[in-house]
């Protein structure tokens, strides 16, 4: 049985990874920045300023945590992955693709491995596969921090938009101040509506005993709202559940296919 050394052992080409990594650190966040620029198209259209400020920022504190990670034989800890988590949170606030975000992190990786294994010879096999090994492992975890700390952001975001339409939604159909409402949500109102009272029948998924109820009615929920923001826009307000309720179509010139654009719908929910 191969016995694995602590973290801070691991050396090759005769330097300890962490020193070579800590040492090399300039060079290794600039190598990283230009493979990312190179490698994931959405990071050229970011500002000059934040790719050499935050983008930077959070690839050194990357860099410095997994070599601490080797020199403590250790996991990353809580303040580590804290502060990736925080920088997926701004990228999801800028609407920056999670997916980019994700793919910069194993090019950094590439960039940690290659930089930290760059002087290994063949008697290195044993150490340099478990500096593989560790970098593997510190990508998975990265990349759970980045998603969770993404898509908590983003269900924030959805959670308000979602409340904002159904306020503005009631607030149209009682009468109220609908241009304040409008304004503090960000939405802007087109000239009319179109106001639909809509009663759904059930999917035949939904009457199966194989298979989830709710979540066949929320598929069902939202294929119909799909077909209707396919032919609308995203300006479509809804409060729905599974029987039915209100849908709300901007009108914009003289529409005469609504009919259509309903079978559209009924078909898509499949009721």
């Amino acid at each position: 049985m191969t016995e694995h050394k602590c973290g801070g052992d691991l050396t090759l080409g005769g330097q300890r990874v962490h020193e070579r990594l800590t040492r090399e650190e300039p060079e290794l966040i600039a190598r990283v920045l230009r493979r990312i620029q190179e490698e994931v198209s959405d990071y050229r259209r970011l500002p000059v300023e934040e790719l050499t400020g935050d983008i930077a920022g959070i690839t050194r504190q990357a860099v410095r945590a997994f070599a601490r990670s080797l020199r403590e034989d250790r996991e990353l800890n809580a303040a580590e992955l804290r502060e990736v988590g925080a920088s997926a949170v701004r990228r999801a606030e800028e609407g920056f693709p999670l997916e980019a975000v994700l793919t910069a992190y194993h090019v950094g990786a590439r960039e940690i491995f290659a930089v930290g294994s760059a002087s290994s010879g063949s008697a290195d096999v044993a150490d340099l596969l478990d500096v593989a090994d560790r970098v593997l492992a510190f990508v998975g975890t990265v990349t759970g921090a980045v998603t969770r700390g993404y898509l908590e952001e983003l269900r924030t975001k959805v959670g308000q938009e979602h409340t904002a339409r159904r306020t503005l939604l009631s607030v149209l159909v009682d009468g109220g101040p609908v241009d304040v409402v409008a304004r503090s949500a960000g939405i802007t109102l087109p000239a009319r509506y179109l106001v639909l009272s809509v009663e759904l029948g059930p999917h035949a998924d939904e009457e199966s005993p194989e298979v989830d109820a709710e979540i066949a009615v929320r598929r069902k929920l939202r294929r119909f709202l799909a077909a209707f923001e396919h032919a609308c826009g995203d300006g479509v307000l809804a409060s729905l559940d599974g029987p039915g309720g209100l849908v709300l179509l901007p009108l914009a010139g003289r529409r005469s296919d609504w009919p259509a654009v309903l079978d559209a719908a009924g078909r898509a929910a499949g009721v």
